[in-house]
C-alpha cells in the first residue's frame, strides 16, 4: 500500500520530522493504516504519528526501542468532540452515503487548522481527561516551533 501523509510537522528551518498525520473521513481499514503510519514514521524518523477520523484520534509514539513497527506504540485512542472538524459527506441519489473528495481535502484543512490553532494558544477544548493529557504530553511539545503543513498539494492528490 502507497502511503503519503496529508499533514506534516518538521522542524522551523530543517527538514527533520516530528510529527507525521493521517487525516481521513473514513478508513476502510484502520488496522492497515496504523500498520503504515508506522513504518512511514520508521523510515522518515518521526517521533510522533496521529491518526484522524471526524470521530477517533489515534496517537503513536515511536519509542526507539528497536528498527520495527514494534518500537512504536499507541499511546491512546480518543473521541473528538461533537462538531471538532467540519466533515462533510455527499448522499448519492439513491440515498447511499459516499465520501465526498471535496470533503476529505475539507477535513484536512480542518485538522490542520486545528493543530496550528493548538500551536500557538496550548487550548485543548472539548477533550476528555485523557485525551487531553496525552495531547499535552505527546502533541504539543511536537508542535512548539515546528512547522506545520500539507505533505503535498490536495488539489491533485487522491485518497
Amino acid at each position: 500500500m502507497n502511503f503519503e501523509p496529508d499533514i506534516i510537522v518538521t522542524e522551523e528551518d530543517s527538514s527533520r520530522w516530528r510529527l507525521i498525520v493521517e487525516a481521513k473521513l473514513d478508513f476502510d481499514d484502520r488496522k492497515q493504516a496504523e500498520l503504515v503510519l508506522k513504518r512511514y514514521m520508521l523510515g522518515m524518523g518521526a517521533p510522533l504519528g496521529l491518526i484522524i477520523s471526524p470521530s477517533r484520534l489515534a496517537i503513536y509514539r515511536d519509542r526507539f526501542t528497536d528498527y520495527s513497527e514494534n518500537s512504536v506504540e499507541l499511546v491512546g485512542d480518543f473521541d473528538i468532540p461533537a462538531n471538532q472538524f467540519g466533515a462533510r459527506r455527499s448522499t448519492e441519489a439513491h440515498g447511499n452515503t459516499k465520501l465526498d473528495l471535496s470533503g476529505e481535502f475539507a477535513f484536512q484543512r480542518d485538522v490542520q487548522t486545528w493543530l496550528e490553532e493548538l500551536a500557538s494558544t496550548h487550548k485543548i477544548r472539548g477533550f476528555s481527561p485523557e485525551a487531553r493529557e496525552a495531547l499535552e504530553e505527546h502533541v504539543l511539545p511536537t508542535l512548539a516551533g515546528g512547522a506545520i503543513r500539507a505533505a503535498g498539494p490536495r488539489e491533485l492528490r487522491a485518497s
